[in-house]
């Protein structure tokens, strides 16, 4: 089951949200309730979901302090763990490995981290990933361009076409096919789909570049970097554009945007160049509380809709029995009546009925007999008008 019936049966998990404009390590940690090294108390338990990460290096932890093992994956400080440790979800399985490609969902990685869909089943609630980066080779094309001349020679010249052209060509529709494959694999899950961190900064630009971020602007120049900047915002734009497109079950969750003016030069970094232009413990966190924002925001809008339906089918019910009321026999009535025990709204068409039916026999003259006949016969609200005429009768 998805999100829609997650009220009812399972419990909710919530999460205090803020934004991230000027967001650091220590307001990160406050609103997400993490401890380095300790998990934190959930809002509320969420004990029989289901979450599945699966991705790339960008989810595995790649850098991290306590990365390892052939898939490089972080067991606490990764997002993924992150969301895990505030959610507390009943189940939490982690297939995420440096270096996946979307083929990886479909085939072993490393000889031992298996095929990455298959963690994925109809019991599944919750799934998030990154993927594509390494479908286009960025950290590749990045580390390229710090070893060689300009590196935009390798990709068509300035403004790098090539690479364009590979994002909105096979890199996305592969990327597009696994998303498609992975709603597939977990038909009641709600998947969110991270888009990659603000890696290089826009400006300054010219000689001051030179001079604002070393060591890389020792060996990445300053029109590289332009189009470095251009060739990452393009292709979380194509991953946000593809998970619109593979289903209502998608969600394309923006990192990019809120990691501008942290990246690898500011004082604030989310990324490192000493992880390989991979998120730092800071930018983990920061994809974390993103990546809970909007399953919040998905969560939230899924109950609104409950809500609205199941409001607009009272509606309807209520509707059809102020119209059957007239027809139901005085036995019918009653068994509505205890029918709708619960539910006062639908007791008071049934009152106006029954209110309706015995003022016809309400004896007229004896004023005290006509108010202990009220009394015993009608609803209260009824009774009270009747009363109300007689004391108000000159």
């Amino acid at each position: 089951m998805g999100f829609g019936g997650w009220n009812a049966k399972r419990g909710r998990v919530r999460t205090v949200v803020t934004g991230l404009g000027s967001v650091g390590l220590a307001s990160i940690v406050v609103v997400l309730g993490l401890v380095t090294g300790a998990a934190a108390e959930p809002c509320d338990v969420a004990a029989d979901l289901e979450y599945v990460a699966l991705g790339d290096s960008y989810s595995s932890g790649y850098g991290l302090p306590d990365a390892a093992g052939p898939c490089d994956r972080s067991s606490e400080y990764s997002y993924p763990v992150r969301i895990q440790q505030s959610a507390q979800f009943g189940t939490f399985t982690d297939v995420s490995c440096a270096g996946a490609r979307t083929r990886d969902f479909y085939t072993a990685q490393n000889g031992s981290n298996p095929r990455q869909l298959d963690a994925l089943s109809e019991d599944t609630d919750v799934v998030t990933f990154t993927i594509g980066g390494n479908d286009l080779g960025f950290t590749d094309i990045i580390t390229d361009c710090a070893t060689d001349g300009d590196c935009r020679d390798a990709y068509g010249g300035p403004g790098m076409p090539d690479l364009m052209n590979k994002i909105s060509g096979p890199v996305g529709d592969d990327i597009q096919q696994a998303m498609s494959d992975a709603a597939a694999a977990a038909p009641n899950a709600e998947i969110f789909v991270l888009g990659y961190p603000d890696l290089l900064p826009a400006s300054p630009t010219g000689p001051a570049w030179t001079l604002s971020c070393m060591p890389t602007s020792l060996v990445v120049s300053s029109p590289e970097r332009t189009d470095l900047r251009a060739v990452q915002l393009a292709l979380n734009e194509e991953i946000a554009m593809r998970a619109s497109a593979a289903g209502a079950t998608l969600h394309y969750v923006d990192t990019y945007t809120p990691s501008v003016g942290h990246d690898l030069c500011s004082s604030d970094p989310w990324v490192s160049v000493l992880n390989i232009y991979h998120p730092t413990v800071t930018g983990m966190l920061a994809m974390a509380l993103l990546a809970q924002q909007a399953i919040e925001a998905e969560w939230d809008r899924r109950d609104a809709a409950e809500r609205a339906q199941a409001s607009a089918q009272h509606a309807a019910q209520r509707a059809a029995l102020v119209q059957s009321a007239p027809t139901l026999t005085d036995d019918e009535l009653t068994q509505h009546w205890n029918t709708y025990a619960d539910d006062r709204d639908m007791q008071e068409v049934v009152e106006a009925e029954w209110d309706r039916r015995v003022t016809t026999t309400l004896p007229t003259g004896d004023e005290m007999q006509e108010l202990e006949w009220a009394y015993a016969n009608m609803s209260p609200s009824k009774y009270q008008e009747v009363e109300r005429r007689i004391l108000t009768d000159p």
